[in-house]
Protein backbone atom coordinates (compact mmCIF):
# COMPACT_ATOMS: atom_id res chain seq x y z
CA UNK A 1 0.00 0.00 0.00
CA UNK A 2 1.46 3.71 -0.81
CA UNK A 3 1.87 6.15 1.65
CA UNK A 4 -0.20 9.42 1.04
CA UNK A 5 1.56 12.30 0.64
CA UNK A 6 0.33 14.18 3.85
CA UNK A 7 1.38 10.53 5.59
CA UNK A 8 4.60 10.83 4.03
CA UNK A 9 5.48 14.05 5.23
CA UNK A 10 4.55 13.12 8.66
CA UNK A 11 6.67 10.03 8.71
CA UNK A 12 9.70 12.02 7.03
CA UNK A 13 9.37 14.62 9.96
CA UNK A 14 8.68 12.22 12.56
CA UNK A 15 12.76 11.66 12.91
CA UNK A 16 14.55 13.81 15.18
CA UNK A 17 17.21 14.12 13.06
CA UNK A 18 15.67 15.24 10.20
CA UNK A 19 12.98 17.04 11.56
CA UNK A 20 16.20 19.24 13.29
CA UNK A 21 17.67 19.50 9.78
CA UNK A 22 14.30 21.06 8.01
CA UNK A 23 14.31 23.72 11.14
CA UNK A 24 17.85 24.28 10.29
CA UNK A 25 16.45 25.34 6.45
CA UNK A 26 13.16 27.12 7.91
CA UNK A 27 16.50 29.55 9.45
CA UNK A 28 17.79 30.49 6.20
CA UNK A 29 17.17 30.44 2.98
CA UNK A 30 19.53 27.72 1.26
CA UNK A 31 22.13 25.63 3.32
CA UNK A 32 24.29 22.71 1.66
CA UNK A 33 25.17 19.15 2.91
CA UNK A 34 28.33 20.12 4.53
CA UNK A 35 26.87 23.04 6.43
CA UNK A 36 24.27 20.90 7.92
CA UNK A 37 26.68 18.28 8.47
CA UNK A 38 28.58 20.79 10.34
CA UNK A 39 25.78 22.21 12.29
CA UNK A 40 24.31 18.71 13.85
CA UNK A 41 28.15 16.93 13.96
CA UNK A 42 27.19 14.46 11.56
CA UNK A 43 29.02 12.98 8.34
CA UNK A 44 27.87 14.49 5.26
CA UNK A 45 26.89 11.03 4.18
CA UNK A 46 24.37 10.90 7.18
CA UNK A 47 23.02 13.71 6.14
CA UNK A 48 22.55 13.22 2.65
CA UNK A 49 20.72 10.13 3.84
CA UNK A 50 18.05 11.86 5.61
CA UNK A 51 17.96 14.74 2.55
CA UNK A 52 16.58 11.64 0.07
CA UNK A 53 13.87 10.82 2.59
CA UNK A 54 13.15 14.68 2.94
CA UNK A 55 13.50 15.05 -1.12
CA UNK A 56 11.47 12.12 -1.77
CA UNK A 57 8.26 13.37 0.65
CA UNK A 58 8.44 16.66 -1.31
CA UNK A 59 9.54 18.82 1.63
CA UNK A 60 12.75 20.29 0.03
CA UNK A 61 14.51 20.74 -3.20
CA UNK A 62 18.04 19.68 -4.33
CA UNK A 63 20.58 22.27 -6.16
CA UNK A 64 23.79 21.23 -7.37
CA UNK A 65 26.92 23.32 -8.16
CA UNK A 66 29.63 20.94 -9.25
CA UNK A 67 30.38 18.70 -6.54
CA UNK A 68 28.48 20.81 -3.98
CA UNK A 69 24.43 19.84 -3.34
CA UNK A 70 22.51 22.60 -1.71
CA UNK A 71 18.94 22.67 -0.44
CA UNK A 72 15.88 24.97 0.08
CA UNK A 73 12.58 23.93 1.45
CA UNK A 74 10.23 23.04 -1.47
CA UNK A 75 7.84 26.59 -2.04
CA UNK A 76 5.38 24.45 -3.91
CA UNK A 77 4.75 22.02 -1.57
CA UNK A 78 1.35 22.22 0.23
CA UNK A 79 0.97 23.19 3.17
CA UNK A 80 4.94 24.04 3.82
CA UNK A 81 4.08 27.29 4.97
CA UNK A 82 1.67 26.50 7.88
CA UNK A 83 3.85 23.72 8.94
CA UNK A 84 7.02 26.18 8.94
CA UNK A 85 4.57 28.50 11.08
CA UNK A 86 4.29 25.71 13.68
CA UNK A 87 7.58 24.23 13.94
CA UNK A 88 8.52 28.26 14.67
CA UNK A 89 5.94 28.53 17.44
CA UNK A 90 6.94 25.52 18.89
CA UNK A 91 10.71 26.67 19.09
CA UNK A 92 9.35 29.62 20.61
CA UNK A 93 6.97 27.56 23.10
CA UNK A 94 10.65 25.31 24.25
CA UNK A 95 12.43 28.56 25.00
CA UNK A 96 10.48 29.96 27.63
Amino acid sequence: MQQSTLQQKFNALGDPTRYALVVSMIKREQLCVSELAEKLTMTPAAVSQHMRILEEANIIVPTRSGRRVCYTLNADCPGLRSLAKLMKQEELYEAK
